[in-house]
């Protein structure tokens, strides 16, 4: 067999999972002298502008929204930008201000690795933006995640710095825990990487790990909704049912070291009368801000059918709310819910049930959740 160890890499993922070794693919020229400020400027603010020059014969085909390597080291750019790189900001000629990430910044020698999300590359005209620097009272300018859109699944720079790092770039928060012993001090094509030993890629995983004990052969539903889920902050979450008593009721168990233990067990499904009436097939999601969010069917007092079932988690889990409430719902059973969270953070959940007018219990329902919840539709 042969292994992947000691290779030094930058990866980042696309949806198709393919792995790519990173390089400067686009060449550019950089201005060595810096301009100050004079008519026509960006923003009086900023003291400093450099411009790039991106050569069109370097440039296959023209390109939308693509993140560029910019990578250089100026001594102007270190002595006159703020030892952080925050007031560094990259524009248009036009004004346009375009998202970027730094990965690496020295002010002692000025060297400067960023991406810079370039709306327009054209394979027949070099393309011009400013880099400004100088302002030493603004914030953080970056805007990393926009740097990497909707099409990349993560992108893992992989940093040569102190401290291994498997933060991921994206929106997607898929960050990765560095373990085996993998070393930062590698070199590679961008910036830094990270060496991986052949005890890392080659490891024996690890045997199942006991969550919480269930009597039920469904006790996650079947395989038409998400179960388990990850926080920004790497936290795992899982949600089940299990029998409490003679009834099944919906838990939800933690854990913070990758799945290596689990803790933290809660029943959630607390609604007046379901503790003697079974709940199943729960659902999870988690928002932007981390938290959680389930749905599930049941009995609950009050209703004579199986009724779809929220509860969330801010701090601690409320109270459930029933969602399924279009006309006659409470009397007919709800099956099978789903539920997805957007990047703006609204919820929908799609279901399985009867209402009053339809007379086959195969309809196919929608509610969504944008400040309150609103009456499920039919598709």
């Amino acid at each position: 067999m042969e292994y992947l160890n000691k290779k030094h890499l930058k990866i980042i993922f696309l949806p198709v999972l393919t792995i790519m070794l990173i390089a400067a693919g686009i060449l550019y020229w950089f201005s060595r002298n810096p301009e100050e400020v004079k008519a026509g400027w960006w923003n009086d603010a900023w003291s400093y502008r450099k411009a790039i020059v991106i050569n069109s014969a370097k440039v296959t085909a023209d390109l939308e929204n693509f993140p560029m390597l910019v990578s250089l080291t100026d001594t102007n750019l270190g002595a006159k930008a703020q030892a952080s790189g925050n007031d560094i900001v990259f524009i248009t000629p036009n004004g346009r201000r375009l998202s970027h990430e730094i990965e690496k910044f020295a002010s002692s020698t000025g060297e400067l690795v960023a991406w810079v999300k370039v709306p327009e590359l054209s394979s027949a005209d070099d393309t011009l933006i400013y880099m400004y620097y100088g302002n030493a009272s603004v914030g953080n300018q970056q805007d990393v995640n926009n740097v990497w859109d909707e099409n990349y699944v993560g992108v893992w720079h992989l940093p040569n710095d102190n401290t291994a790092s498997g933060t991921d770039s994206t929106a997607n928060h898929n960050n990765g825990d560095v373990l085996g012993g993998a070393s930062t001090t590698a070199t590679a094509k961008v910036d830094g990487g990270m060496q991986f030993g052949e005890s890392v890629v080659d490891s024996t995983p690890a045997g199942p790990i006991l969550i919480s004990t269930s009597e039920n052969a469904n006790a996650t539903g079947y395989n038409n909704s998400r179960k388990l889920v990850r926080a920004s902050n790497g936290t795992l979450y899982v949600v089940y049912k299990k029998r409490s008593g003679s009834y099944y009721q919906i838990y939800v168990a933690s854990s913070t070291d990758n799945g290596a233990t689990w803790q933290g067990e809660t029943l959630i499904s607390t609604y007046s009368g379901m503790n003697v009436h079974d709940q199943s097939f729960p659902s999870i999601a988690v928002d932007g801000n981390d938290r959680l969010h389930v749905v599930w069917y049941g009995y609950a007092t009050g209703y004579t059918g199986n009724q779809i079932w929220y509860a969330n988690y801010n701090g601690s889990w409320q109270t459930p709310v029933r969602i399924s409430t279009y006309s006659g719902m409470d009397s007919y059973s709800q099956y099978l819910p789903s539920i997805a969270v957007d990047s703006s953070d609204h919820l929908h959940v799609v279901w399985q049930g009867n209402a009053t007018g339809y007379t086959s219990a195969y309809q196919i329902w929608y509610a969504n959740y944008n400040g309150s919840w609103q009456t499920p539709v039919r598709i």
